[in-house]
């Protein structure tokens, strides 16, 4: 014989009652300090707030000239920025990224790439480029650092403007 499961029992709730919020206010009476009684001044703050009577329409500036931005007239905190800026550019993101091993055996490092190019139009059959060529280790002399390294602290006067 066929039979039918028994109908389902009510459930009974074993939870706790929703919970409600009620404002409590902590501290009903005013602070008192040293036996005065502290009581704020009565003020109907958003109804204090004036608002202006009369709107000026915004002024519209130009941007300025590219060239005004550059060749404005150079400040001793323009001169630093720019020699570090110079300096960063010139030394590349390899000293930032070698240290968690991110650069190729390569590396990225504009200065020492433009070195070898001012070499070559200055001095083509240096010493120190056919080093460079073989992969050696070769310092530049110092008259092409130095233009480099001028060049670079150029573009970074420009990049800090």
């Amino acid at each position: 014989p066929f039979m039918l499961p028994p109908p389902p029992q009510p459930h009974v709730s074993t939870r706790a009652p929703p919970l409600c919020m009620k404002v409590v206010d902590l501290f009903p009476d005013a602070p008192t300090v040293g036996g005065i009684q502290v009581v704020p001044k009565p003020s109907s703050f958003p109804d204090a707030l004036d608002a202006p009577t009369v709107a000026k329409a915004a002024t519209i500036t130009p941007f300025p000239d590219v060239a005004d931005v550059i060749f404005a007239p150079t400040g001793g905190s323009d001169l630093v920025a720019a020699l570090f800026v110079g300096t960063a550019l010139l030394l590349g993101p390899d000293f930032l990224l070698a240290p968690a091993g991110l650069v190729s055996s390569r590396g990225i490092r504009p200065g020492y790439a433009l070195e070898g190019v001012v070499g070559e139009l200055a001095t083509p059959d240096a010493q120190w480029l056919r080093d460079r060529r073989e992969q050696l280790a070769a310092d530049a002399p110092l008259s092409v650092r130095l233009a480099v390294w001028s060049a670079f602290v150029a573009a970074g006067r420009v990049g800090e403007r």
